[in-house]
Formats: structure tokens, C-alpha cells, sequence
């Protein structure tokens, strides 16, 4: 029984916990739907990038993705880091119909609401997942 219980607790400790953010899922899925402005609405309520002015370079690099890559059709999440109990780092790869894209979302956890702190995205796997 020891044993079991053992192999159970390390099982479920190196299994990833993702973080479940609605906020970056809402602002995906209004991407899929054609639409990098409503997703930039979603993703920056609230958050100092919108406030610092940071939002039209993003917002840009969004539309020339879709204008290079195609369609989003899908996302996949790949790893979360926790850093303390309300700042997320989750990193995705979007796939769209012509090429892959990585993100990288950073968030901020108050009151139960999650905002927006840093946000990256590139063609290229080791700008977005290299330190």
C-alpha cells in the first residue's frame, strides 16, 4: 500500500498543472475567428500594456501572421510556470494553416481576475521559450 501510494504522489507531482486562464483562451478563440483587434480587446483590459501604449506592434505582428500563415485553426499549450500564487507564465503554440507561431502570456492574478503583464509572440520557438 506504501508503494502505491508512493508511485501515486509521483505521478501526480510530475504531471504539468496548467493554468487555467480564460482570459488567453477567450482572446485565442477570438483570434481563430478572424479577428486580431478583438482579441487584443480581451487579452489588454485592464493590463499596463494597454495603458503604456504598448498594444499597435502587437496587434500588427497578429494581422501579419494571419497574412503569412493563414488561418489560426488551433492551440496547444505548451508548458506553465508558476511564479508564486498569482503570476502565470504559460507558453503556447498556435497552429495555423501554413506554420506554427509561440507565445508566451504573462499574468497577473487579483481578486480572482486574471490581467495581462506580458505577452510575446514569434515565428520562432527560441525567442519565445529561451529565457
Amino acid at each position: 500500500m506504501q508503494r502505491f501510494l508512493l508511485a501515486t504522489y509521483l505521478m501526480l507531482s510530475l504531471t504539468p498543472v496548467w493554468a487555467n486562464s480564460t482570459l488567453i483562451e477567450r482572446g485565442l478563440e477570438a483570434y481563430r475567428a478572424g479577428s486580431a483587434d478583438r482579441a487584443m480587446q480581451i487579452w489588454l483590459a485592464g493590463s499596463i500594456l494597454q495603458r503604456a501604449g504598448r498594444t499597435e506592434g502587437i496587434t500588427q505582428q497578429l494581422v501579419s501572421f494571419r497574412q503569412l500563415c493563414g488561418r489560426l485553426e488551433s492551440w496547444s499549450p505548451l508548458k506553465s510556470t508558476s511564479h508564486g500564487p498569482q503570476v502565470t507564465e504559460t507558453f503556447y503554440v498556435m497552429h495555423f494553416e501554413q506554420c506554427p507561431v509561440f507565445a508566451r502570456f504573462m499574468t497577473y492574478r487579483r481578486n480572482g481576475v486574471d490581467t495581462l503583464v506580458r505577452f510575446n509572440v514569434n515565428s520562432s520557438p527560441e525567442a519565445i521559450l529561451e529565457p
